[in-house]
């Protein structure tokens, strides 16, 4: 496995673990401190991982120790989603949907990770939309793998990859650019969600649809900065 970007926002220096730990009120996972003081985020690569009734899921953003406020920083992550994941957990990096993997932090839940649907999410219940992955977080990076679909479509794996020219040559040949996916999404919907400003501006000037394009995202940006952007771009095509 390798690490891409590593320590990319700066070292994550024993003074801004601590810092970090005072805010949460308790002390790290001995396995997931040692990666960011290595590291401080980063990408592996592989990312894939599975749950028990689905696989392939893909590790998107590390967070990382900045203190800078920003959607990859640990801090605002914890701040954005405390009284929303179980407190027990604490969110260290995400799937491109905004799901959050996260280490337990207490009792029976420390060391382990786990993963946080956010359409699961449920205010009462808070345990309803997690799931463990692994039994401690050196399992979980050692066990991420690279994972090859099937029975993935070419429009999906346009999507995966941004493969722009691909694109280009299928709407060429006919492709129904309003076509609707298994989630009942069309190709400028899932643009929004994934926040690829090119394949909007691109889908847009061939005549898609916004739909519902604009509430996706706006969805999305409420917890990650990188979305705005998007939200901003969809509002200036609405008002075209």
């Amino acid at each position: 496995m390798n690490i891409d970007s590593p320590n990319k926002y700066g070292k994550a220096t024993e003074e801004k673990i601590q810092r970090f730990e005072s805010m949460i009120g308790c002390e790290l996972p001995i396995e997931y401190r040692n990666y960011l003081a290595k590291y401080n985020g980063g990408k592996p690569i592989p990312s894939n991982f599975d749950l028990e009734n689905e696989e392939g899921l893909t590790l998107h953003t590390m967070n990382s120790l900045s203190f800078d406020g920003k959607y990859y920083d640990h801090a605002w992550t914890y701040e954005t989603f405390k009284g929303r994941i179980p407190k027990q957990l604490l969110p260290f990096g995400d799937d491109p949907g905004g799901n959050q993997i996260c280490i337990g932090l207490k009792g029976k839940y420390k060391g382990k990770v786990y993963f946080w649907d956010h359409e699961e999410d449920n205010l009462i219940f808070k345990f309803k939309g997690v799931s463990l992955v692994a039994e401690s977080f050196n399992e979980f990076i050692d066990g991420l793998y690279e994972y090859i679909d099937l029975n993935e479509t070419e429009i999906d794996r346009i999507l995966r990859t941004r493969d722009f020219d691909v694109l280009e040559r299928l709407l060429e040949n006919g492709h129904d650019i309003e076509q609707e996916n298994e989630y009942g999404r069309t190709l400028i919907e899932e643009a929004s969600i994934s926040a690829n400003a090119e394949f909007i501006n691109f889908l847009y000037e061939k005549g898609a649809e916004l739909r519902e394009s604009i509430a996706l995202a706006e969805q999305n940006a409420k917890f990650f900065e990188e979305h705005k952007p998007i939200v901003e771009l969809l509002g200036n095509l609405k008002r075209i």
